[in-house]
């Protein structure tokens, strides 16, 4: 049996669904010849190649400007993400937009969401996924019912599925929780929810790149990563799963160029045109080596 150091240092290639990755090394993350690194669930160590890449990266669009971005580059800028960030969530791309955040992400969702009704959460998530729910309720005539946790703080799946009714316009709920560690049955709570026509939300940020991620099976309706915690990634970039029945119904939060169907025709278009899919939840310049990076990390990983 592997000591717990060994098991830390290997644990990447531990997170794989089928296999071990024997090219996930030691060397590749510098900081362990010094500490036994256990700030994953904070800050994940993003690997060397990956560093040694968006060094590349960077310093390639910064001295070239639109001669190393031009419109080409800029547009498929995301693809190469959205396309590992599918075989992350087993998904189509068509269903996967790119954001820069968790928080960015819910925000755009929620002001996409129908007035009337009621949003389910727990009295113990992480602060931003209930915050922007209590901000937008007045304006979206939502009720915000939050679940209290047991004596251990662990929050009781029946309790949320009774809470469920006919308003509940969606549950938004963590895949692992930040502060206990728990995970949920997403497909018994995608069960419920989905009998009143509600949706399933689930801030996937605890879970994504440490253990599998299939949303198909889970039964979610939208499910969200950002790249910096178990992905390995650097800060700045987040992906989403937004199902295809349900992501064409919507009109983003937030929206610009990128949202568009023809991003380069900048004529002011009025009705606004979508981009098909997810990629309408897109909406502008960002920072791109984030993105880059987060589909660097992914790909090191190999998880498929």
């Amino acid at each position: 049996m592997r000591s717990l150091i060994d098991v830390f240092y290997y644990l990447p290639a531990y997170i794989c669904r089928r296999k071990f990755l024997p090219l996930v090394r030691k060397k590749d993350f510098p900081l362990t010849e010094k500490y036994v690194y256990l700030s994953t669930a904070s800050i994940g160590l993003t690997p060397q190649p990956v560093i040694e890449y968006l060094k590349e990266y960077i310093g390639s669009l910064l001295s070239g400007g639109t001669v190393f971005l031009d419109e080409k580059e800029e547009e498929n800028t995301f693809e190469n993400l959205r396309k590992t960030a599918s075989d992350l969530f087993n998904c189509s791309p068509y269903e996967v937009a790119v954001f820069s955040s968790v928080t960015e992400s819910l925000a755009s969702i929620a002001w996409a969401l129908p007035k009337g009704g009621e949003i389910i959460s727990t009295s113990i998530e992480f602060p931003s996924v209930v915050y922007l729910w209590l901000r937008i309720a007045p304006d979206k005539k939502w009720t915000v019912r939050l679940v209290d946790p047991d004596p251990s703080l662990l929050i009781e799946e029946d309790a949320v599925m009774e809470a469920v009714n006919e308003k509940t316009r969606a549950i938004v709920i963590s895949h692992v929780e930040f502060l206990t560690g728990q995970r949920f049955d997403l497909k018994k709570l995608a069960s419920r929810v989905h009998v009143t026509g509600g949706i399933l939300i689930i801030d996937g940020i605890q879970a994504a790149g440490h253990i599998p991620v299939d949303v198909k099976a889970f039964g979610a309706d939208v499910y969200i990563s950002g790249s910096y915690k178990w992905l390995l990634g650097p800060m700045g970039s987040a992906v989403t799963y937004i199902r295809k029945d349900l992501v064409d119904d919507l009109n983003p939060g937030i929206v610009g160029w990128r949202s568009m169907q023809d991003i380069w025709n900048l004529e002011l278009k009025i009705p606004l045109k979508y981009a098909p899919g997810a990629r309408r939840f897109e909406y502008g310049t960002s920072a791109y080596e984030a993105k880059v990076g987060m589909w660097k990390s992914i790909e090191y990983l190999d998880i498929r």
